[in-house]
């Protein structure tokens, strides 16, 4: 610990310099802070550049993470499995697998998750790497949780034990990708880039769509275009947020008249979606919801009472002719 503390105050002083390649002293301090762990954005902060100058004076000097087999066998005979991990010890030394057979593509897992939730988004990491590879690709998995289907060593072609963020996936796609080993990076024509898949991993690979497409590599399935607009909630209603109108909260709070945001959509159970735009609506969409719930107790019936979100919304054809009784349920 004390030694890192002692690498930041060497980086901070540096400054700038650390991202100039002709800078002899600042390549050595380059390659030391790399090798000890540090990520090209941490050394951005501290330096006061930016990660993709910090990245280009890392390739410059020719400083990419190698990567290692995990070996299974804990030596005690030779071992042959598609795990690997990155290390700066082997940056510049000859790789223990080429790049895996095209046509392939990398697919990027759900990463941490908690007990009872994530699994769904693990599972399809799993079915995305076994579509690709009964279709006859290479499947590339990328997690950094070894508690998931996904990284079971059956699971995909290859897999890499790495941070979700995009300097190791960049890494890995770069490690992949046909040409990078013989030195055409500064090629556009002499690089196969590995295509990323980034829609079946959850929120962790969605927030990496940005980074990668900026940096040229391929997105296979949902572009960054179609998250974009699915995700950004003005694009999707593909109406402008109104103005904040303080004036209007009064009683009615956030959800009054004037300072209602269109945006905002309470979805109940069922294939029919509302936009809420202040109590009163609400009330009547609770009402046209269905039953009470049981749990709500107190009252005769005649009060409205809270309605149980696990019943669909009736269909739009019989919509107009049905009606809550006075218990709150359908008549």
């Amino acid at each position: 610990m004390g030694r890192n503390v002692a690498l930041e105050a060497e980086v901070t002083a540096t400054g700038p310099r650390l991202a100039d390649p002709t800078d002899a002293p600042a390549g050595e301090l380059l390659a030391t802070v790399k090798r000890a762990g540090f990520g090209d954005r941490e050394l951005a902060e501290l330096a006061g550049t930016t990660s993709d100058a910090v990245r280009a004076a890392r390739l410059a000097l020719g400083l990419r993470p190698g990567y290692a087999m995990v070996d299974t066998c804990a030596a005690e005979f030779a071992a042959e499995t598609p795990y690997f991990y990155s290390t700066y010890a082997a940056a510049g030394s000859a790789p223990e697998a080429p790049p895996v057979t095209r046509p392939a593509a990398l697919v990027i897992g759900s990463g941490p998750v908690r007990i009872g939730q994530g699994i769904e988004f693990d599972y399809c990491a799993v079915q995305a790497a076994d579509t690709l590879r009964r279709a006859g690709w290479s499947a590339v998995m990328i997690n950094s949780n070894p508690e998931t289907v996904s990284t079971d060593f059956d699971a995909s072609s290859r897999l890499y034990f790495e941070p979700l963020d995009p300097e190791s996936v960049r890494s890995v796609i770069d490690a992949e990708s046909t040409g990078y080993a013989d030195g055409l990076d500064d090629s556009p024509d002499g690089v196969d880039l590995l295509p990323a898949v980034v829609a079946y991993g959850g929120q962790t690979p969605l927030n990496l769509a940005a980074p990668l497409a900026a940096g040229g590599v391929p997105l296979l399935g949902s572009t960054l275009e179609s998250i974009d607009q699915a995700e950004e909630r003005t694009r999707f209603l593909g109406a402008p947020r109104p103005p904040r109108d303080p004036a209007a909260r009064g009683r009615h709070g956030a959800l009054g008249r004037g300072g209602a945001d269109p945006r905002r959509a309470d979805r109940l159970s069922g294939d029919r979606p509302a936009v809420v735009r202040d109590r009163r609506a609400r009330h009547r969409l609770l009402l046209l919801a269905g039953r009470p719930c049981p749990a709500a107790g107190g009252g005769d019936g005649r009060r409205s009472r809270p309605a149980c979100p696990d019943r669909p919304l009736p269909s739009r054809a019989s919509r107009s002719t049905w009606t809550p009784s006075r218990t709150g349920s359908a008549s």
